[in-house]
């Protein structure tokens, strides 16, 4: 064998070797996706479950009621008409008044942004949710037209939109505020329904890829949350854990 025939079967030995070692880290790389995919997915979960905690009404003290009722003081009949137009007139002055100098927070038109990416929602079990449809500033949530999601679940009020969202915005404003956010990339969110049936879900300024994938874990939780309810059959924890990681 000559050297140049031996130098060749050296390149080709170790282009199989990189080969071989990208295929191997290609699917390690897939494994800890699906593993961190699963973590965000718990670190969602018991978000929810504290905030649903947090919410649940605190039992009050019931409130002593009197032996005997105090009838009330009997008023002249012209106080009494004019009791009414007193109390409107009362309610029209306390309404508090925006002062001159208040900071109007602008609402600029964004226009809409052809999708660069379209990622699928679904159950564990392969079930089509929604779309997620990603532009460099929005992301658009377009339900399955097969599914009828109510606006009112709460895994959609009480955690997506009052634990995910708004605390977002109102971070986005805090920063607007002291200066370090401008105006036209605070986060801000549409709900679009007819009667009581979500329609689509748009959320503009998401910000950094970060934010973005929390977003995603987050939209992707409350929607199979959501299935459960509309189909009352839970998912247990450790099929989540299983499906995630075929």
């Amino acid at each position: 064998m000559s050297k140049d025939e031996s130098a060749v079967k050296k390149v080709a030995e170790v282009k199989a070797y990189l080969e071989k070692r990208m295929a191997e880290l290609g699917e390690e790389v897939s494994r800890l996706r699906s593993l961190l995919e699963v973590v965000d997915s718990i670190l969602v979960e018991r978000s929810f479950k504290r905030a649903t905690e947090a919410e649940a009404p605190k039992p009050t003290a019931p409130i002593p009621q009197p032996t005997a009722p105090i009838p009330p003081p009997t008023a002249p009949k012209e106080a009494a008409a004019e009791t009414p137009i007193r109390e409107i007139l009362e309610q029209i002055e306390a309404k508090p008044k925006q002062p001159k100098d208040a900071a109007v927070i602008p609402q600029p038109t964004v226009p809409e942004e052809a999708p660069q990416q379209v990622v699928p929602i679904k159950t564990v079990d392969g079930v089509h949710l929604a779309d997620l449809q990603i532009s460099s500033i929005e992301l658009k949530v377009v339900p399955a037209s097969n599914l009828k999601f109510n606006v009112n679940s709460p895994p959609l009020k009480a955690f997506l939109l009052s634990k995910v969202l708004e605390p977002m915005q109102a971070k986005d404003m805090e920063g607007m505020k002291a200066g370090s956010t401008p105006p036209d990339k605070v986060l801000s969110y549409e709900l679009k329904q007819e009667a009581d049936l979500l329609k689509t879900i748009v959320i503009r300024n998401y910000g950094d890829e970060e934010r973005l994938t929390y977003l995603k874990n987050a939209v992707r939780w409350t929607l199979r949350r959501m299935y459960e309810k509309l189909n009352s059959q839970p998912v247990k924890s450790h099929t989540l854990v299983a499906s995630s990681l075929k």
